[in-house]
């Protein structure tokens, strides 16, 4: 990826394509969309996670970190191949273009995959050898993985029996033997899928367009990965997270979120030379042309919560592993272009592994261009707790337009991506020429700081002058006062006059009259304290008339726009 050429994108997940079988997935309508990035002059397609969702059907929650979900098998191919009829497949048809009906999708695609299964005839092919090969690592563990969990009606491998749970060597060899053709069905599923995705990534590829992939940071609980590899998690003797991963309290979220993903043993990742950080990103190597890293700030230092909590308050901040990891990357061959995601709460210490790495990162443009000349947005506070915000200013001014933009409250654990945001929205209301925040730790607890904010409002009103000259209103004058923060509340008001002469042109049917115009007008940004904005206007006319002869017009009325 060359990072001095400008290029565009658009981000449009696989599964929110039109689907014909419940399910935007790999079929022409993704042709289609290459075809259309190519018309509009993109150069990327952005995509989520291709990996098979688990409950709750979140990209971010799969049971493979390596393996793609077959819910984006196209089953127009497979009847083309004729491994499947279209009769086959009429208990799949849409219902909706609008939503994805996955429940639908769980009772009836499997048992339409296996229909094809049965029928395929490559098993030993040296398409299918080249690919087992190729996917030695991570195939036949998921394979099993998912044979298991269709035995054991769908529980999470916690709850399967003791001798599997633990991976006991008997239990494994029994298991084994007795699911080899469930586990081929596996195999066949993450060939067919693959050999789909290739196709339509060489055309893209063909196209000009380059295919950004997304790699998240953390596993699922219920997954391939932690039942395969259970000594690189902190788990405990049952197999359960210990501790899960999640995000401090912010504006959007005061007892902050709770993941449950469990998390790193970073120092076994370190023992055995990140080596399954190393294959999952072969893989991803041969699946995209650029990796977004999700979640980047947590390989610099990762909230842990305990697996009890009921929310992410008492997390803690712990040292994750930092460049170790993206050195040992290096080892992986290849040169596709990395995004680093560095999005939230982030430090020096985060903006510094971004630099070393190398790597670009990631603006939102709400934010991106904020200035900050004088870096009094940034602190070097990474932890602790707020005690109190004194806010200075209009008191009228405080109780709407603040409320309205600090999200930000006493209590909460400090997040300084959290402030510079209450002070850019602050700053886009208008309302202010200046906004000044400064912070210093209590008297009696130093993790605790009190927070000042210091508003200078700059003024809203003004007052305008004109006049001119026109048929209708002869020579006029006209004065008009307005505010564009009525009462600190962030309204605007405005009154205007005009007087004028009367009209100009010979007409002897229209009455010469002085006309007069008044009109009082009000915005309300947020009416009723919704989503809404009421546009009010009074008015009062008076004219010669146009509609009667040697008659006067007189007007008076009352507008209202929600």
């Amino acid at each position: 990826m060359d990072a001095n050429t400008r290029k565009a994108g658009i981000l449009l997940p696989v599964f929110s394509l039109p689907g014909e079988y419940g399910i935007g997935c790999f079929s022409e309508e993704a042709y289609r969309f290459v075809d259309f990035l190519v018309e509009a002059r993109q150069s990327f397609w952005q995509i989520l996670p291709l990996g098979p969702t688990g409950f709750g059907d979140s990209p971010y929650q799969t049971f493979s970190s390596f393996a793609g979900n077959p819910y984006m098998i196209d089953f127009k191919e497979l009847i083309k191949e004729g491994l499947l009829s279209e009769k086959e497949c009429g208990d799949l048809k849409s219902t909706s273009l609008d939503a994805v009906d996955y429940e639908r999708l769980g009772k009836y695609h499997k048992k339409t995959l296996r229909k094809a299964f049965k029928r395929f005839d490559g098993m030993e092919s040296a398409e299918m050898k080249a690919f087992l090969s190729e996917n030695t690592y991570w195939l036949d563990g998921y394979a099993f993985f998912m044979a298991l969990k269709g035995l054991f009606e769908g529980k999470s491998h916690n709850l399967w029996p003791e001798e599997i749970k633990i991976r006991n060597e008997e239990g494994l060899l029994k298991y084994k033997k007795d699911l080899k053709e469930e586990c081929d069905y596996y195999r066949f599923e993450q060939f067919v899928f693959d050999r789909q995705w290739r196709k339509l990534k060489n055309y893209a590829n063909k196209k000009g367009i380059s295919i950004i992939g997304d790699i998240p940071i953390y596993v699922a609980a219920d997954s391939a990965d932690v039942w395969s590899w259970p000594e690189l998690f902190e788990l405990d003797d049952n197999g359960n997270p210990a501790r899960v991963a999640g995000c401090p309290p912010d504006g959007f979220s005061p007892k902050g979120q709770l993941w449950g993903n469990p998390l790193y043993r970073w120092d076994k990742h370190k023992q055995s030379g990140f080596i399954w950080w190393k294959e999952r990103m072969r893989k991803c190597e041969k699946l995209y042309d650029v990796i977004r890293i999700d979640h980047f700030r947590g390989f610099d230092e990762y909230y842990a919560v305990s697996a009890n909590a009921q929310d992410a308050v008492d997390g803690k901040w712990e040292k994750g592993p930092g460049m170790a990891l993206f050195e040992a990357l290096k080892d992986v061959p290849g040169d596709k272009g990395i995004i680093a995601e560095d999005l939230g709460f982030v430090t020096d210490s985060v903006r510094k592994l971004v630099h070393d790495t190398g790597f670009p990162n990631m603006k939102i443009m709400e934010f991106a261009f904020y200035d900050d000349p004088d870096g009094t947005l940034n602190l070097s506070i990474t932890e602790g707790k707020i005690n109190k915000i004194s806010i200075s200013g209009n008191e009228k001014t405080k109780e709407y337009v603040i409320e309205r933009n600090i999200m930000t409250e006493p209590g909460s654990v400090y997040n300084e991506n959290q402030m510079k945001q209450d002070l850019v929205r602050l700053y886009s209301t208008q309302a202010f020429k200046d906004v000044n925040r400064t912070i210093e730790p209590t008297e009696d607890d130093p993790d605790k700081f009190d927070v000042t904010i210091e508003l200078k409002e700059q003024r809203t009103a003004s007052v305008s002058v004109g006049g001119g000259l026109d048929s209708a209103t002869g020579v006029f004058g006209s004065v008009g006062i307005s505010d564009n923060n009525f009462r600190g509340l962030n309204q605007r008001v405005s009154l205007t006059g005009m007087v004028g002469s009367g009209v100009l042109m010979s007409d002897s049917s229209i009455k010469d009259h002085m006309n007069y115009q008044a009109e009082l007008s009000f915005f309300e940004q947020h009416f009723l304290n919704a989503d809404n904005s009421l546009m009010s206007k009074l008015y009062y006319r008076e004219l010669g008339s146009y509609q009667i002869p040697l008659a006067l017009e007189r007007r008076i009325g009352i507008e209202g726009t929600i």
